[in-house]
């Protein structure tokens, strides 16, 4: 994977997993909080796997349900993260 650029696919794989279903890569505009798929807890989880993962630094105050409130939303998050990193 080129430096500073994020497969979106990767995003999607490590969210199914920490999530625990295949769900989120094959319907990536799913509102997983209104479906019940993510809670508070699992959003935790989520922030730190997302932070080892691709070396990025999320503050609480960035996760919004709003913004965060579908596994596509959530990998555009990471994108513009991570090139805001690696400059």
């Amino acid at each position: 994977m080129e430096r500073g650029v994020v497969d979106e696919r990767a995003v999607y794989d490590l969210l199914a997993r920490v999530v625990e279903t295949g769900e989120v890569s094959r319907n990536p505009d799913n509102r997983w909080y209104d479906l019940r798929l993510v809670d508070s807890l699992r959003t935790v989880e989520i922030i730190v796997e997302l932070e080892q993962a691709f070396e990025i630094d999320i503050a609480p105050s960035d996760v919004d349900a709003d913004l965060w409130a579908t596994p596509r939303h959530v990998a555009e998050f990471v994108k513009t993260r991570v090139v805001n990193v690696k400059r």
